[in-house]
């Protein structure tokens, strides 16, 4: 039969399709396709010539939406039970001109795909659409244009009663006069009204929800989505699978992005009746599309329409298609809320935890998506295994493991190839990406979440049929969907609910016995605790090789289940942006191997094979004695289980030593994952003329657990400044372990100061505490009020900051000790700011790091003022960007000409 090309799907006005069997088969599983699907033809129609529009026009932006929403609905209704309507829309994307729609229907009609054999048609005009497919719609739903929430009300209708979304609008040529008003056969009766006929609103947020005996929330937004909870979700009309999609807010400013109204993704969720929101995820401020409701209606809503969802599954895990909607709504960026995008995810994935829903994260600006009613009908294998995993045989083989057993000390990377928990963004660079002619010439690790087989199975079996030796594959975020892993735990903030933990350990295991999944590359913890003993050992129970989360130490293992803390990203930046942040994550002296091994996890996003054989090539060319070996994950993580298995394992904290001020604390941590307690004793072998007390320290460990371990070093007032080698010699059951670290030589230390501090200006003059410039955090001098000073430069997003490190000799890694800020600044008017420091409290933002120290407003005196936090329980373990303790956070032209840090409160001024 003949297949359509690229150059047929691009054409409009082709002939005209014939007539079209229409059955009326059940819903089938996603997997699947009905049996007579192969005699039917796939009906293909053209959307891209919506990208010619003038989205700045009022009236085209809405013809663009209109078309969108309607034909969206219709595919996903017409597309139920097998594939019958492509749409042919992504025709580019920031990657380049690639025809994404284009691409995915020559793959679906490769031998055996889901479309070989299938004849192609093309569809001419939308009446025709309408005509082909009208004895499987059953009418309209009608929506409010002035309540944007109802654009997504609409799509849950669809789905639950099959009936197509249209906008109410009398003018003349809307899709309402010529479908709702117009007459003949196609005309589609309104079942369900979204807004009174007359065209004033069904939901004003006064009195009761429509059609329920519910008080008005007083939001006409929140009362439209609670109407459909109330008529959908709990009846059973829509099932509880979600889809967090931006609503018709987008025509307030499309920004000249049509694919980011994201109608063309809904077609998924109707075929197969899921409900639709767009909420705030906030309760301290009220969202930026409905100013008057009372703080917290969104988030209330939400957890609502969540926990209905959890009582409707049972308590298993559910999927939220789709993310924050950071451009245009709720986020700092416009200043469209208070929060900035990073953390409004944060915060968004951390409540969906709490319910058991998990994140397939169409994140802008890749988030459009089409055609996954079609790809959801994709067959695919029971089982699709990846290679043996190495042995220690292997591992010696390949000169990663001594002749005893022990790793060779080099610096082992696996690069961790992301972010690919989103349907939408494997659809749109698989082209790109995946298909690079350089792939396979450096070992990637593939972070391709399972559960994005719903919707796109073609490209997840796809890169399975076409991977090389050198393509690994690994979970992506948190698992088989992005959650939280520390909201899974009582007590539950926002839900309340018992335990997921074991719901979850059932939804991985199935989904990773699939893909043949052993490792979980990067469990992002957010703003959510720690992962607790039984969270942890769940993902050894499902992922038994190893994980690297964000709340864990550097190095560990659950049982036998090896884990490392996940470093920093590469920068989506050229190749020589991309090697000096790879340089800059190795430890110590780089123009040799390390002393002991080490191991980094390094995570890039949307980075192409041929950007990442280049870094490595980079890397390799300025550093060739340094011992790095990028290796795969599953040898990766084979590694660390044979370097800590059975061994307590020594690391230094603090490692500074000052010539001035008598002996300096050396701090050490000491692990054991040994089976038994043991007591060790610990010594150092010094350069010459230095002297350690006492010359032995003897300590007891138990099994997993980690105590702290430490000497006092004196050197000579002529030891030459800088870093100088010692050993720590571990004894234990008779077995001798050597590590060898460096020791950094100052002139002075702090440790016996009352306050460290910084004078900012021109050139900053520090005293125990340095201004550190990041990518986030940068500043330039200036003279205020005839004193000098410092203000900020906004680069990225609409926060800056001030990122302070406090000298280690003062205060580092410390437990139960309080300390003291203030900040002298300039108090001009309408100005506020606010301070993050590294604690101890597991709560605070990136397990304590960045926790909150409190807000300022300015009084407007205009004048240099000064103020002082205090901060309770600090850490200051170098924890911040670049290694700093602190940092002021300001949206606003904050001069600051000097920061102090006290151990006990200074005086006022």
């Amino acid at each position: 039969m003949p297949r359509v090309n690229r150059r047929h799907v691009l054409g409009f006005g082709l002939a005209g399709v014939g007539a079209v069997a229409l059955g009326g088969a059940p819903a089938s599983a996603a997997v699947s396709t009905a049996p007579d699907s192969a005699s039917e033809p796939l009906l293909v129609y053209d959307l891209a010539g919506l990208h010619d529009l003038e989205l700045a026009d009022p009236t085209q932006a809405r013809r663009a939406y209109d078309e969108l929403h309607f034909v969206a609905t219709l595919q996903g209704i017409v597309n139920r039970s097998h594939p019958r309507l492509y749409v042919h829309f992504l025709n580019h994307n920031e990657f380049g001109d690639i025809d994404i729609d284009a691409y995915w229907l020559d793959v679906l009609q490769e031998r055996g795909g889901l479309l070989d054999g299938r004849e192609i048609r093309q569809v001419a005009s939308l009446d025709e659409l309408v005509s082909t497919f009208r004895p499987l719609l059953r009418g309209a739903v009608v929506w409010d244009p002035a309540v944007p929430a109802t654009s997504n009300v609409a799509s849950t209708v669809a789905g639950a009663r099959d009936v197509v979304a249209i906008r109410y609008d009398r003018t003349e040529g809307s899709l309402f006069q010529r479908y709702v008003d117009g007459s003949g056969k196609l005309r589609l009766p309104v079942k369900v009204w979204l807004i009174q006929p007359d065209g004033s609103p069904l939901f004003t947020g006064q009195g009761t929800i429509p059609d329920t005996d519910r008080a008005t929330t007083r939001s006409p937004k929140c009362d439209a989505y609670l109407w459909a909870v109330e008529q959908y979700l709990r009846s059973g009309e829509s099932v509880p699978e979600f889809a967090y999609y931006l609503d018709a807010y987008w025509l307030n400013d499309p920004k000249g992005q049509l694919p980011q109204a994201l109608l063309t993704n809904h077609d998924y969720l109707v075929s197969r009746r899921g409900f639709f929101f767009d909420l705030l995820p906030w309760d301290d401020e009220t969202p930026v599309d409905d100013r008057a409701q009372e703080v917290g209606t969104d988030q209330r809503t939400l957890e609502e329409i969540l926990r209905v969802g959890h009582q409707r599954s049972g308590g298993t895990f559910v999927p939220v298609h789709g993310f924050v909607p950071w451009q245009y709504k709720y986020t700092s960026v416009g200043n469209a809320g208070g929060h900035d995008p990073v953390p409004t995810e944060w915060r968004f994935v951390q409540v969906i935890s709490a319910f058991n829903a998990y994140a397939d994260a169409d994140a802008e600006t890749l988030d459009g998506m089409a055609n996954a009613s079609v790809f959801r009908h994709a067959r695919l294998r029971s089982h699709y295994p990846q290679g043996p995993r190495p042995t220690a045989d292997e591992l010696r083989a390949r000169g990663f493991l001594d002749a005893d057993g022990g790793v060779v000390p080099r610096r082992y990377v696996m690069l961790y190839v992301g972010d690919y928990d989103s349907a939408a963004w494997i659809y749109q660079t698989t082209p790109y990406l995946w298909d690079d002619p350089a792939r396979g010439s450096v070992p990637l690790n593939w972070a391709f979440n399972p559960n994005l087989a719903a919707r796109m199975p073609v490209a997840m079996d796809r890169v399975r049929r076409t991977a090389t030796e050198k393509d690994t594959f690994i979970a992506g975020d948190s698992g088989a969907g992005y959650i939280n892993p520390g909201m899974l735990t009582e007590p539950r903030e926002f839900s309340g609910l018992p335990s997921g933990v074991a719901a979850w350990r059932e939804h991985c295991r199935a989904h990773y016995q699939r893909w043949d999944l052993s490792v979980t590359g990067f469990i992002i913890d957010g703003f959510a605790p720690p992962m607790d003993e039984a969270t942890l050992q769940a993902y050894a129970d499902f992922s038994p090789d190893g994980f690297a989360a964000q709340k864990v130490p550097p190095l560990g293992l659950v049982g036998e289940t090896p884990y490392v803390r996940m470093r920093g990203d590469l920068p989506r930046g050229t190749v020589a942006e991309g090697a000096a942040a790879f340089r800059g994550y190795l430890d110590g002296d780089v123009a040799a191997p390390p002393y002991v091994p080490e191991f980094h996890s390094m995570r890039t996003i949307l980075m192409s094979p041929s950007w990442h054989r280049d870094v490595v090539a980079a890397v390799r060319a300025e550093i060739p004695e340094s011992g790095v070996e990028v290796v795969d994950a599953h040898t990766f993580y084979a590694l660390v289980r044979h370097y800590l298995l059975d061994q307590v394992l020594l690391t230094p904290l603090l490692t500074v030593a000052a010539r001035e001020g008598g002996a300096s604390p050396l701090l050490f941590e000491a692990t054991s994952y040994l089976r038994t307690p043991v007591t060790a004793t610990l010594a150092l072998e010094l350069p010459a003329g230095w002297s350690v007390e006492p010359d032995e320290r003897e300590f007891s460990v138990g099994p997993d657990e980690t105590v702290r371990v430490s000497v006092e070093v004196t050197v000579p007032a002529d030891t030459p400044l800088g870093e100088h080698t010692v050993t720590a010699v571990l004894r234990y059951e008779g077995q001798t372990r050597r590590r060898t670290f460096v020791t950094m030589v100052v002139e002075r230390s702090y440790a016996d100061a009352a306050e460290v501090d910084v004078v900012l200006g021109q050139q900053n003059q520090p005293r125990g505490l340095d201004l550190v410039e990041q990518a986030d955090g940068q500043t330039t001098p200036d003279t205020v009020a005839e004193r000098e000073c410092r203000r900020p430069l906004f680069t990225q997003w609409e926060s800056s900051y001030f990122y302070l490190r406090v000298d280690d000799t003062f205060l580092f890694d410390a437990r139960d000790t309080s300390a003291f800020v203030s900040v002298e600044y300039f108090d001009a008017p309408d100005l506020s700011f606010s301070l993050h420091y590294d604690s101890n409290d597991p709560t605070g933002a990136v397990e304590g790091a960045y926790t909150d120290g409190g807000a300022r407003q300015t009084a407007g005196t205009n004048a240099w003022v000064s103020t002082t936090f205090e901060l309770p329980d600090v850490r200051f373990a170098n924890r911040q960007n670049g290694g700093a303790d602190l940092r002021l956070a300001t949206t606003d032209d904050l001069c600051v000409a000097r920061v102090a840090v006290s151990r006990t409160r200074p005086d006022q001024p």
